[in-house]
């Protein structure tokens, strides 16, 4: 019985650990597209993108890191393509 509470502790540790590198990525993500969105050509995709970015905060500040993550990464990709088509 000891050693199942000694495991679930190590993988509460582990969640946690887990959370603070997601959430570390989140904050990452979300400097990246704040210097994009300063640099930003096109006031439509500026638009989009900052929707997304709000979406993205939501998503992980609730515990859904990996789909704000990846609101992130839509939001990034729709300033860059922006970018490449001026």
């Amino acid at each position: 019985m000891a050693a199942a509470i000694a495991g679930d502790m190590v993988s509460a540790a582990n969640a946690q650990e887990l959370l603070s590198v997601r959430d570390q990525r989140c904050a990452r993500m979300h400097q990246q597209l704040q210097s994009a969105l300063i640099q930003a050509v096109s006031e439509d995709a500026s638009d989009e993108a900052r929707k997304l970015n709000s979406k993205a905060l939501h998503l992980c500040a609730s515990g859904r890191q990996s789909q704000g993550l990846r609101a992130f990464s839509a939001a990034l990709e729709i300033l860059q393509k922006a970018g490449a088509d001026r």
